[in-house]
């Protein structure tokens, strides 16, 4: 369902509405067999084309940081962006570590010299997110950090925004980690 190539701007991979009315129809069909609804309620065939409008509505909806920052970009609820730090690569896993411990809300799960992930908790608003960043040598010096903030849940279309916040915040951290490690050198 997702688009995992970093370097892709669509995050989310055209079919992923077949799966959402799949999904809702089978759901509707196992509650009017289940309540013997088929005779009275015909009408309610129309509530799995519904739901599919609604989630293609939320889910093609694409839109960017307001503030431009970072070139965040997200469609449904996922949530792509990009920062170059001018740090050689092998020093970018612990500004990552650094900033992640910043972050209140995200728990970095694995870091190596090329990715780290990084995870968030379920909420009133979200069933977390998964942050992967990926790290490579960026053509003018210094080193580029993909990043990517999907719902831990796969169906989620929407997270009310917390994706790109949680997103946004890591890359502030790490610019600012960046600048402080240039600052004491």
């Amino acid at each position: 369902m997702l688009n995992d190539d970093p370097d892709d701007p669509v995050l989310v991979r055209p079919w992923w509405w077949l799966v959402w009315l799949t999904t809702a129809t089978l759901a509707f069909i196992g509650l009017a067999a289940l309540f013997r609804w088929w005779g009275t309620t015909l009408w309610a065939l129309a509530a799995p084309v519904v739901i599919v409008l609604v989630v293609l509505a939320l889910g093609a909806r694409r839109t960017a940081s307001p503030d431009g920052a970072h070139g965040l970009v997200t469609q449904a609820a996922r949530t792509a962006g990009r920062l170059v730090v001018p740090q050689h690569v092998d020093r970018v896993p612990a500004l990552v570590e650094e900033a992640a411990g910043g972050v209140r809300a995200l728990e970095l799960t694995s870091s190596s010299a090329a990715t780290a992930r990084l995870e968030t908790g379920v909420s009133w608003r979200s069933w977390g997110e998964r942050i992967t960043l990926r790290y490579r040598p960026a053509p003018g010096g210094g080193t580029e950090i993909a990043a990517r903030c999907d719902p831990a849940f796969w169906l989620t279309v929407h997270d009310h925004g917390r994706g790109a916040a949680d997103l946004e915040q890591l890359l502030d951290g790490i610019e600012r980690a960046a600048a402080a490690e240039d600052a004491r050198a």
